[in-house]
């Protein structure tokens, strides 16, 4: 995932300006952010592994081994 960030358009601006991105934050090579909640969430870069997003692997890993209860439960 770190390797995501390197051509990520809003990471690479994160990394010239980190000081006029204050609700973003670096840890061990992970980018957080805060969601609407004020909780420091990881930043997903968008990017693609094996012709799949980021993001699309990592929503459905749990709903293959769990199932699908719903898309409230799923999002939570």
């Amino acid at each position: 995932m770190r390797a995501g960030y390197v051509g990520d358009h809003v990471f690479s601006k994160i990394m010239e300006k980190p000081g006029e991105h204050p609700t973003f934050t670096l840890h061990e090579g992970y980018l957080y952010t805060k969601n609407r909640s004020g909780e420091e969430v990881l930043y997903i870069p968008n990017s693609s592994s094996d012709s799949k997003s980021i993001a699309g692997v990592i929503i459905d890993q749990p709903h293959t081994m769990l199932g699908h209860f719903s898309t409230h439960k799923t999002a939570d």
